[in-house]
């Protein structure tokens, strides 16, 4: 809402008649993930990149893949993950 602070947030996602599931994923685009601009500051934002450089930023923006726990109760399952301010996260449910 236009008047109110901009603040993290925690999301809790229930999913409801799940029998089971393998593993849980999250991909994030914020400050601290998938960010190449955050290296090239701290590069000192060079207007010519070395090979080396463009490698760094390349995997600076690359999206990791990480396992999150969840909790699996009476066929739910519940996951509780943070987003920053202006963050995005994609969850991917693997199903056994």
């Amino acid at each position: 809402l236009p008047t109110h602070p901009i603040k993290p947030e925690s999301l809790q996602l229930n999913l409801k008649n799940i029998d089971q599931i393998k593993k849980a994923f999250v991909e994030r685009i914020d400050d601290t993930h998938s960010n190449a601009t955050v290296v090239w500051k701290q590069l000192q934002k060079p207007q010519y990149l070395t090979n080396d450089q463009v490698e760094m930023l390349e995997q600076a923006s690359s999206i990791q893949k990480e396992e999150v726990s969840y909790t699996q109760v009476d066929g739910s399952v519940i996951l509780n993950i943070k987003v920053p301010v202006q963050g995005v996260v994609r969850i991917t449910i693997q199903s056994a």
